[in-house]
């Protein structure tokens, strides 16, 4: 069968950060179907663009066009067209190429992502979609490429939603994958690596060396964060790749396009810490020339002096740490998040000694919050003095408990524009915050912020050199 998998284009706000990074998603399930017999056809409608056009209202956009798309998808023909939407702020765009192409033509399109996968019915019903994967692609895909070609019934396929023939919504539960070993790297060869491995808009603006690579090591996340949507994908069970794997694809990545660092994308890299200090300790063995971060963000708990060392010793410059408050409180019965604000300063002081970068990842405006507990959250960052610290806004993404609180209590509009599903700009409004006053203390934020963060770590050194920065909509490179 001839899958057409497309990463659609995408809209974002002044103040977002722009980034284009390869898709690991639809490479994984492009490199999935070739292995099994299907003909995987890729277009990464992003890829190679320079930072979006303004539209109107503040909005920009960036991508091939739908007309573009249209045509590529008629002069290919496949059999199924794949796309993929990872957050709910891309869905209406998505959803709109979804209709452009049913327009156009009579092929079934499937959807997988994040947003699709939190809301499966909803998203069957808007009429464009024939199939909604629900979590991990890889094996519904090739299951539902499979069943098309044999034209057998859906009815016992994991993790899709689809429509009978006549006309009746059927959502088959999801079951994770429980061997990732066993998956076959992404499918880069299908992709023009020259538009990512070289590009200045990385995530986070996270890169000292070019060419860079992103990739990723393990899937599920064990913590039940009430904001985070990461497990309507992955789901709840740390499912991980053994350390010589890892560092396979990381030399095929080095000798094949000559990339010498790695950005693990990981949600949960070091939940195993002697997994990841034999990862460490293997790229030394290897003798293999890179640098490492990572710009998703670790979990703060699962560090120790003697994984930091490994890590420093096998490249890793620099560590984004998922704090998201400085209120301790906030943190148990809000985020429910474990986190020790008093460890994360020992954290701190163990990086600094190892000379290592240090980022935050902060939260601001969740429901249940007050002012105080946001000027505890900027006074936390301005004590540790991390390299970046991100104040972002909390959105109550589907899927997430955040989500169901706001719906239940009216903290986001019955009809909210998910557009406006955003880290930059309110759509929560709480019993102790307007939008108004978040978008105040964001803010108040960056300008305590700004007013004391200190000169990059790595100024001076020799062997360190920033590539880009962050590139932000509206403003342009913003070097941390």
């Amino acid at each position: 069968m001839k899958v057409l998998l497309i990463n659609p284009p995408n809209t974002y706000h002044h103040g977002d950060d722009f980034a284009v990074t390869f898709p690991l998603g639809l490479a994984y399930l492009a490199s999935v179907l070739e292995r099994n017999g299907h003909e995987p056809l890729v277009i990464d409608s992003l890829a190679g663009f320079d930072p979006p056009t303004e539209m109107t209202d503040g909005f920009y956009r960036c991508g091939m066009t739908e007309a573009e798309l249209v045509a590529e998808t008629q002069r290919l023909e496949p059999d199924l067209v794949g796309l993929t939407c990872a957050y709910t702020v891309q869905y209406p765009t998505t959803r709109s190429l979804a209709q452009a192409i049913k327009r156009a033509t009579n092929v079934p399109i499937v959807i997988g992502g994040a947003h699709c996968s939190a809301l499966p019915s909803e998203t069957l019903a808007e009429g464009c979609f024939d199939y909604v994967v629900i979590g991990e692609g890889e094996l519904p895909l090739l299951a539902l490429c499979d069943h098309l070609e044999r034209g057998s019934s859906l009815a016992g396929v994991h993790g899709i939603a689809y429509r009978d023939s006549s006309g009746n919504s059927h959502e088959n539960d999801k079951e994770p994958m429980k061997e990732v070993n066993a998956v076959p790297v992404p499918a880069r060869h299908l992709f023009d690596m020259n538009q990512y491995i070289n590009s200045p808009y990385s995530h986070n603006g996270s890169t000292f060396r070019m060419p860079y690579a992103t990739m990723i090591t393990s899937r599920g996340c064990p913590l039940k964060c009430t904001f985070c949507s990461v497990h309507t994908i992955w789901g709840r069970n740390n499912r991980t790749r053994d350390a010589q794997q890892v560092v396979d694809e990381i030399e095929e990545l080095y000798r094949e396009y000559d990339v010498r660092e790695i950005h693990f994308e990981d949600d949960m890299l070091t939940l195993d810490r002697q997994r990841m200090i034999d990862i460490c300790r293997e790229i030394v063995s290897r003798k293999l020339d890179i640098t490492w971060t990572t710009p998703n963000g670790v979990y703060v708990n699962t560090l120790n002096e003697d994984l930091l060392t490994a890590m420093k010793e096998s490249g890793c410059y620099q560590l984004a740490l998922a704090i998201e408050s400085g209120s301790q409180s906030v943190l148990r019965t809000i985020m429910k998040k474990n986190i020790s604000l008093q460890y994360a300063r020992e954290v701190v002081k163990m990086m600094r000694r190892l000379k290592m970068g240090v980022y935050f990842f902060l939260i601001i405006g969740m429901p249940g919050e007050t002012e105080a507990d946001i000027v505890k959250t900027v006074e936390y960052a301005k004590e540790l003095m991390p390299d970046e610290a991100y104040f972002s806004i909390a959105t109550p993404y589907p899927g997430t408990p955040l989500y169901d609180q706001c719906r239940t209590h009216g903290y986001i509009p019955a009809n909210y524009d998910p557009t406006l599903m955003r880290t930059t700009q309110p759509l929560i409004e709480t019993e102790y915050l307007s939008r108004d006053d978040i978008r105040r203390l964001r803010d108040y934020a960056y300008q305590e912020w700004d007013a004391v963060k200190p000169a990059p770590w790595y100024e001076g050194d020799p062997n360190l050199s920033r590539r880009g920065g962050i590139y932000t909509i509206g403003v342009g490179h913003k070097p941390a």
